[in-house]
């Protein structure tokens, strides 16, 4: 060749560049998973809180039908 680089060395630079490239993408695949884990955990949370809130909603009313239910009864708001 004329740029000095003999054909075997240069598919051996290339297969290094390969593995170093298959390692890099081993580990954003492993990062990707990670990600994932943590995302359905967030998730999950995120659902559970809307549970949490829906369940304090209905208690919060109860306590509005008990107090107008209380105010009734003191006279102090019109039946």
């Amino acid at each position: 060749m004329s740029n000095g680089h003999d054909p075997s060395d240069l598919a051996v630079m290339t297969f290094e560049l390969l593995k170093r490239i298959q390692v890099q993408l081993d580990r954003i695949e492993g990062d990707l998973q990670d990600l994932k884990v943590r995302m359905s955990a967030v998730e999950a949370t995120m659902a559970q809180q809307g549970v949490q809130i829906a369940a304090l909603n209905a208690r919060m009313d109860k306590f509005d039908d008990r107090l107008a239910r209380v105010e009734k009864r003191l006279e102090l708001i019109e039946a």
